[in-house]
């Protein structure tokens, strides 16, 4: 068990069938998702919101922008085009986004203890489907004529599984075809030892160590 949080399992999207590898998000590593990503929501409203005249820049103000007074919108003159794709497709996306950071994040101590129960009963798929729908807006933007200045979404937090998985990929670069059926010997198992597994990987990490090179190491012997 994290010390952030108990651990949820993961709905498996992936046709590869290796389950072990997908599980183990803790309730932390979905605040630190929704965290990250609100970041690049965000940064996207902001891009988007300017060029409709919703949000005008403002080096005076905390967060860099201010809302746009009529004098100011009236002088902008944004592409009525534009302004139409925000109001129908982009806007409501967004506070669909800012409903459910809401409900993960809670606004306060009282709502923090709920948003911690939702966190945990919320399938790790979601966050994953809320990043889709990031990238997906990013591009439907530009096809919209927007000009994005905000950098691309980072990577959702990965559980060790993954990292593991990544790490024996690596080592096993030039293998050719018998890199499947050794991925597949080793996913198995861990599968059978998964407990030996978990305990040895949570010694690892209070050892400020990475349980993935300890694994790749005893695979390349």
């Amino acid at each position: 068990m994290s010390a952030r949080g108990q651990y949820g399992a993961r709905r498996v999207g992936s046709p590869r069938g290796i389950g072990v590898g997908r599980l183990y998000h803790s309730v932390g590593d979905r605040e630190d998702a929704v965290k990250q990503m609100a970041l690049d929501w965000t940064r996207l409203y902001q891009d988007l919101a300017v060029q409709v005249g919703e949000l005008t820049r403002d080096p005076s103000s905390p967060s860099g922008y201010h809302i746009t007074t009529q004098v100011e919108l009236d002088a902008l003159r944004p592409d009525p085009k534009r302004v139409a794709w925000w109001k129908s497709h982009a806007k409501p996306l967004i506070d669909a986004w800012v409903k459910f950071r809401g409900e993960q994040l809670g606004q306060d101590l009282s709502s923090g203890y709920v948003a911690y129960g939702t966190r945990w009963e919320t399938d790790w798929s979601h966050y994953e489907e809320w990043l889709s729908k990031l990238e997906e807006l990013r591009g439907a933007a530009r096809q919209a004529g927007f000009v994005l200045s905000s950098p691309g979404p980072g990577r959702l937090p990965e559980t060790v599984w993954e990292k593991l998985e990544k790490k024996l990929e690596e080592g096993a670069e030039g293998a050719g075809g018998a890199w499947k059926f050794v991925k597949y010997a080793a996913w198995g198992v861990l599968g059978i030892g998964a407990v030996v597994a978990l305990s040895s990987v949570a010694v690892n990490l209070r050892r400020g160590e990475d349980p993935a090179d300890k694994y790749v190491a005893l695979l390349r012997r």
